[in-house]
């Protein structure tokens, strides 16, 4: 096994405070034999989630923490991710990739852990759970390349809201979706939720200047795991399922609250998504724990 340089993206924010630290006890047990540092994201929360989570781990891995000092809500997700990749990308230091993970996800397999210990993953690309995007997605996707159309309300803060206005400038990433475009892609991304990114693709789109440059105006979509797709796609790098490396990978990103804990455990999965801070997924987190022989020293 060939030790691999890791940044681990892990941005929380107030609602995962209940849960963040036992996912990234998970994902630090999965990567033990590597080179990894942790960059956490805190989002704003009011309880400092970040800092907490530093004081809790920066004896066990090379740690950093930045905080957002004012949340874009929901809608931000695309300036917290591609902000962060562009300051990796101009930082100085280098790894071989970069794993983004949610804290509201479970691991109940260490299969996982393969496709850094058995050298599984490609030289560049974006590795993932890949899903095939809603055809009202698709659509709305389509129509931020047009030139003139709608987008979403934004405040002077910088939030974005639901409601729809006219839209009579290109959107900031157009030339990027109309190269995408010529290279057939027809939306299939890699979910936010967990993918492993290529130091050499997210050096190639920092060479590009996809990554500094200005995010505005925006359109219709929002999505980080999106635009990260959509730019890989473009470049003409691999955008590859962590199937195609562990066939026997299992995960649901869409777990509907309340399906009971035998039903989970009958389908091994080997990721759930998402486990928020309720009843039902405190005890999924509980009941499903991991094997004893799964989990690395």
């Amino acid at each position: 096994m060939k030790r691999k340089r890791i940044l681990l993206h892990y941005g929380v924010y107030e609602g995962d405070r209940p849960y963040a630290a036992q996912t990234l006890d998970q994902v630090l047990d999965f990567l033990a034999p590597h080179e990894l540092t942790v960059h956490i994201q805190d989002d704003a929360s009011p309880s400092y989630v970040g800092r907490r989570l530093a004081e809790q781990f920066s004896h066990r891995v090379n740690l950093r923490l930045t905080r957002i000092d004012q949340s874009l809500g929901y809608h931000g997700t695309a300036e917290r991710t591609l902000s962060l990749l562009h300051a990796l990308a101009v930082d100085g230091q280098s790894y071989d990739y970069v794993l983004r993970v949610d804290p509201d996800i479970y691991l109940t397999s260490g299969k996982l852990a393969r496709l850094f210990d058995e050298d599984l993953l490609p030289d560049r690309g974006l590795v993932g759970t890949t899903n095939q995007m809603r055809l009202r997605d698709l659509v709305l996707w389509l129509a931020d390349l047009v030139p003139v159309g709608w987008r979403r309300r934004q405040l002077a803060d910088g939030r974005m809201e639901h409601d729809w206005v006219i839209r009579t400038v290109p959107v900031w990433w157009r030339d990027i979706g109309l190269s995408a475009l010529k290279r057939r892609f027809r939306g299939r991304m890699a979910t936010g939720v967990l993918y492993v990114l290529a130091w050499s693709t997210l050096s190639a789109l920092h060479e590009r200047g996809w990554l500094s440059r200005s995010r505005q105006p925006m359109g219709l979509l929002f999505h980080d795991d999106l635009f990260l797709s959509t730019m890989v796609w473009a470049l003409g790098h691999p955008l590859l399922d962590i199937n195609e490396f562990i066939p026997e990978w299992k995960a649901d990103l869409f777990i509907q609250r309340g399906t009971p804990v035998d039903t989970l455990r009958s389908r091994q999965l080997d990721l759930l998504h998402p486990l928020k801070d309720n009843a039902w997924a405190q005890s999924v987190r509980r009941d499903m724990k991991m094997p004893a022989t799964c989990v690395k020293p």
